[in-house]
């Protein structure tokens, strides 16, 4: 007699769905770390182009360097906005993930219960068999008296 789960494949499609989104929050992880490291580039150029100023008589020099500064500023901006971003679809996937867990976890109890009962039931199907055997071992010795 062997033990089949009947929702085993339910709880595999929901150990797959778990995995997928560990997997994408890695993703996601490894994105923000990106960007973050982005916008640290992005900001020592600001400081290191207003520590560095022009020293230029001319003014489309001056307008240039004037120019890259509210280009990197404006980048700066962009890029926090798109980090915020990220980190919204990150707390989604945490979400989804903690539900998936969740369904996964309740499926396993259900497994487990499942198979305790298996396994009762087994025990009593063996002692059955075995004082129906004692029985019939008595009735043999003893010639079917009681």
């Amino acid at each position: 007699m062997n033990y089949k789960f009947k929702l085993e494949k339910l709880l595999e499609l929901k150990c797959k769905r778990e995995d997928s989104l560990k997997l994408e929050m890695s993703e996601y992880l490894n994105k923000i770390k990106i960007k973050k490291d982005h916008i640290e580039n992005i900001k020592e150029k600001i400081n290191f182009s207003k520590n560095n100023k022009i020293n230029s008589a001319f003014s489309y020099d001056l307008k240039n360097y004037i120019s890259y500064i509210n280009y990197l500023e404006s980048k700066l901006i962009e890029e926090q906005k798109n980090l915020i971003i990220l980190e919204n679809e990150l707390e989604k996937i945490k979400e989804q993930l903690i539900n998936a867990t969740k369904e996964r976890k309740v499926l396993e109890n259900l497994k487990e219960k499942s198979y305790n009962e298996f396994l009762s039931e087994l025990n009593k199907i063996e002692n059955k068999i075995i004082d129906e055997m004692a029985i019939i071992n008595y009735f043999k010795k003893n010639g079917g008296i009681i």
